[in-house]
């Protein structure tokens, strides 16, 4: 996409290049609405909204410049649901209900790939939506056990 993309006020013949505009670093607009000029707004509203997402905080999860994760992540993507829903990584399992088992954290070396979304690993956006549901708890498929049973038998 190129630095023009998100940047258009800097004199870029000087190192460190100096701001001509009006938002810091020569961005066009200020975040979440310079995200949102290439991302469609929709994504991002609805009846329950991941906090960061309704307060603007795009970056303190994705790194707009590169990145060796999925979506521009800053790390690993459970290790970074993780990194602000401790107590998930602390319990013995991610699902309480039924379930003695539970579901790995996907932080582990060997997680496994995502039934649903191909060319992804299995964490916590298996299942739950990183940026907005129409459901509690920001969830995918359902409540309960219909959103097991999205995956596994009945």
């Amino acid at each position: 996409m190129g630095c023009s993309s998100c940047h258009d006020n800097l004199d870029v013949s000087k190192v460190p290049h100096l701001n001509r505009g009006h938002f810091a670093k020569g961005l066009r607009a200020e975040v979440p609405a310079l995200c949102i000029s290439c991302h469609e707004q929709a994504l991002f509203e609805g009846p329950m909204v991941h906090a960061p997402v309704s307060t603007g905080l795009c970056l303190d999860c994705h790194n707009p410049h590169a990145s060796d994760y999925q979506g521009l992540l800053k790390m690993k993507p459970a290790s970074l649901c993780l990194d602000c829903h401790p107590d998930i990584e602390k319990s013995d399992h991610l699902i309480s209900g039924l379930s003695t088992k539970g579901h790995p954290l996907g932080n582990q070396t060997d997680a496994a790939p995502d039934p649903k979304r191909p060319g992804k690993m299995f964490y916590c956006a298996s299942c739950h939506e990183p940026h907005r549901s129409t459901l509690p708890k920001l969830t995918r498929y359902g409540i309960g056990m219909t959103s097991c049973q999205t995956c596994h038998e009945k």
